[in-house]
């Protein structure tokens, strides 16, 4: 239905969901006051361990669209006047695993959608980052302000 009234396929990305998760688990510890702690340190990994995996999600949806683009090339130079193209095309379909009657407009509009895809998961990627670069400078900020509170209490007695 979506290929026939030109219609882009969007999914939520799951590794932006996780991430959003993730900062909430810290604003919520934030509220409570919590900077240090396992629970801290726990979070942290996983939110490291979770940027891993959505860079490489990227480089996967990358991987995915140059895919594409072979196989839109391969199927244009099905058409070609030159055999050694043809050829080439053929091969390249066939290792593939593509039927040549694969519709070009059908491949475009998958390109279309794994872009934006693409598109959407770096943005809110990188938005998540410098809000998690933003808690840490909260927190760095808290235990500064505490450790000055601390010696000038030191100093005072």
């Amino acid at each position: 239905m979506s290929h026939d009234n030109q219609h882009l396929v969007l999914h939520k990305n799951q590794y932006i969901s996780k991430l959003d998760q993730i900062i909430k688990d810290f604003e919520y510890l934030s509220l409570k006051g919590v900077s240090t702690g396992q629970q801290f340190s726990d979070l942290k990994k996983q939110f490291e361990k979770q940027v891993h995996e959505t860079e490489k999600e990227l480089s996967v949806l990358d991987e995915k669209i140059s895919c594409l683009n072979k196989i839109i090339s391969a199927i244009d130079g099905l058409s070609s006047d030159d055999l050694r193209k043809v050829e080439t095309s053929e091969a390249i379909l066939s290792d593939l695993k593509i039927d040549k009657s694969t519709k070009r407009g059908d491949l475009n509009k998958t390109i279309e959608e794994v872009k934006f895809e693409r598109q959407v998961l770096n943005e809110q990627f990188h938005d998540i980052v410098e809000k998690y670069k933003t808690y840490q400078g909260v927190k760095e900020n808290v235990r500064d302000r505490e450790n000055d509170t601390i010696k000038n209490k030191e100093v005072k007695r």
